[in-house]
């Protein structure tokens, strides 16, 4: 927290807590953070370049030469952090008027909710464009297609269904299965596993009934809900904009490819405008977002 300009006592104390009421007091509003890899940037921008999986190992026949393996480098994605920033303006008629203990908490948490609501809509639109040709990645179609190119070998392989479909058990099953049957470019599989589910909250109800009761959500006949046995869990993000879209990610960040890129870190700056008699706070911070990489992530924009 930076303090620049004339303060009475009271409003230099409270402004010198400022940053540590935006980052203590607030609840964590982000749910897509925690979906993606949280990497510093400690440059102007970084490359991410993907390489290549290995294949399967052949017989060697006595007194012959193993069979070669090479890897080959997959196109680059660069992260260019851009600087996301806001002020806000209080007049000294709001701190006359109101106490300035109510004025300057407030305005922390309006300030802070503002940022983390950028930062969760910013990384939705990563899911939210998944589907579009428009926002293409590394290998130049979107991040979930049916025809992604495999570097290794000749064909391409699929992380979406060819038609979308609706979440259901059925459609939960068809797409924890595409998730087994996915390849390294080698056409090697690495046997990934799906155990979160991705959603919007118009389909929390559904999701959780699926996920998490012992018995088949979808039939009367009380049988067992395999579902329920493999621990899933799901993931809410009110920022999903398509209510039928869902996606399938692995349990831990580090098997997937999406990141949050970090240069500078929310911080804050207060000033005193002498002229206006008001005052001042600035509020930054400095990231990129993206995916390095679509596997094993798996996604269907639904049937609508």
């Amino acid at each position: 927290m930076q303090l620049r300009g004339n303060f009475d006592t009271l409003t230099t104390a409270l402004l010198a807590n400022l940053e540590l009421i935006m980052q203590d007091d607030m609840p964590n509003l982000s749910q897509a953070i925690s979906l993606f890899n949280d990497v510093p940037c400690p440059g102007s921008f970084i490359n991410h370049v993907g390489v290549t999986g290995v294949g399967r190992p052949s017989i060697r026949p006595e007194g012959t030469e193993a069979n070669p393996v090479y890897r080959f480098p997959k196109p680059s994605t660069q992260y260019v952090p851009e600087d996301y920033s806001l002020y806000l303006q209080l007049t000294k008629e709001l701190l006359r008027d109101i106490p300035k203990q109510v004025a300057l908490g407030q305005s922390a948490y309006d300030v802070k909710e503002a940022h983390v609501g950028n930062k969760d809509e910013v990384l939705c639109s990563v899911l939210n464009n998944g589907f579009s040709g428009a926002y293409t990645g590394f290998d130049g179609v979107a991040l979930f297609s049916t025809a992604h190119p495999l570097y290794g070998i000749a064909g391409t392989q699929p992380n979406r269904p060819t038609v979308g479909i609706d979440f259901s058990v059925t459609a939960l099953q068809t797409g924890i299965n595409s998730v087994k049957a996915m390849t390294n470019d080698q056409g090697f599989k690495k046997n990934a596993q799906a155990m979160r589910i991705v959603h919007p909250y118009q389909l929390t109800w559904i999701v959780e009934e699926t996920i998490m009761s012992p018995d088949r959500p979808d039939t009367s006949d009380r049988s067992i809900n395999a579902v329920n046995r493999r621990r899933m869990s799901n993931v809410e993000l009110i920022n999903l904009t398509d209510p039928n879209a869902w996606f399938l990610f692995p349990a831990s960040n580090r098997q997937h490819k999406l990141f949050f890129v970090n240069k500078e870190k929310f911080n804050t700056v207060a000033e005193y405008q002498v002229l206006n008699k008001s005052t001042i706070i600035v509020t930054g911070e400095e990231f990129d977002y993206g995916f390095s990489d679509w596997y094993p992530a798996w996604g269907s924009p639904g049937s609508s």
